[in-house]
């Protein structure tokens, strides 16, 4: 059985052991992740996406893709407040610095590696709460 993704703390630790395995193989894609295996797949291979997808299906009132999302706070600290998809849209967003490193895998690493740090310092305010 599939473990289900339920809570944003969850989502966080996805994100962070999806990213420290993407820097550990940077020639590979997120779908590639061994995680998926055991824990389902998620919208855009994002469990943190997953997360606000399930909490806003059927919500004609939510603004956008990003509000909900348990890392808005740390991509919003990197990427532009007011950019609908902060880790996407945004060019000097991790993530994006991440695809754009395709074939250096050094840099590939490197951006992988920032994006689970973003999740681990989430993961240090939920022990604080």
């Amino acid at each position: 059985m599939k473990e289900k993704l339920t809570t944003s703390r969850q989502a966080v630790e996805w994100t962070r052991d999806l990213w420290r395995w993407m820097a550990l193989n940077p020639t590979m894609r997120k779908i590639d992740w061994p995680g998926w295996q055991t824990r389902g797949s998620c919208i855009s291979d994002c469990a943190c996406c997953e997360y606000v997808w399930q909490r806003k299906a059927g919500n004609p009132h939510a603004r956008h893709a990003c509000d909900g999302c348990p890392l808005i706070d740390r991509w919003s600290q990197i990427a532009k407040p007011d950019s609908e998809y902060a880790c996407v849209d945004y060019p000097d967003s991790p993530y994006s610095k991440w695809r754009a490193a395709e074939g250096d895998l050094e840099e590939r690493t490197r951006w992988a590696n920032k994006i689970a740090d973003l999740a681990e310092e989430e993961l240090k305010y939920y022990a604080n709460i």
